[in-house]
This record gives structure tokens, sequence and C-alpha cells, in this order.
């Protein structure tokens, strides 16, 4: 039967996968630092010219590997929905009527 061993180091957690006896498996977590997958705010601080990849600056100063052109992708996305609303936006208020065309059909009274 399958069976994680794992082991807290300094500063790192470390396992093993064993199956019948055998290591199939091996992983090293480091304390520090983001971890695979991770999600956090970062700065693009260099892209290689025509490249897809960069490198980033997170909070904590470290510097890692960055998909720019994945995050460009949905960032222009997010900027076509909106000015998809837009357009969509001016053609309802372009059938709308006037108002100032309405309060000038209104006369003052006489008396």
């Amino acid at each position: 039967m399958p069976e994680w061993l794992v082991e807290q180091g300094i500063g790192e957690t470390r396992a093993i996968l064993l199956v019948s006896g055998e290591i199939v498996a091996a992983r090293v977590q480091w304390d520090e630092g983001l971890l695979p997958g991770q999600i956090a705010e970062a700065q693009v601080v260099s892209l290689a010219a025509g490249g897809k990849r960069g490198t980033a600056r997170f909070a904590d100063s470290s510097e890692g590997a960055a998909d720019t052109w994945a995050f460009l992708d949905r960032r222009i996305g997010e900027v076509m929905q909106i000015e998809k609303f837009k357009a969509t936006a001016q053609k309802f208020v372009a059938g709308l009527p006037n108002p100032l065309s309405i309060l000038g059909s209104f006369r003052h009274p006489r008396g």
C-alpha cells in the first residue's frame, strides 16, 4: 500500500512516497517563499524582447519567472469586456428620448 513519509527539517519539509518498499516520488517544500501555483502580487522588472516570459519581483523582494503573456491576455480580455459594455450602454442611451427636448415642450402658464 502506498505511504507518504514526511520529515520536518530546518527550513524545509521533505516527503517520499513508498510503494512496496521503493521510493516512487519525492517532494521538498521550503518554509519560506512562494509555492507553485500560488497567486501573489508582483511587478514585472524585465522582459526578454519578443519573449513570453519575464522576471517578476514579489513583495518580499524575491524574484521569479513570470508568464507575462498569459497575464496580459487576461487583462486585455477584461478591457475588451469593458469596451463591449460601453458600446451596449451607448446604443441603449441613443435610443432614449432627449430629456432637453421634453423639457422644451413645457410652457410657462399664463396668468
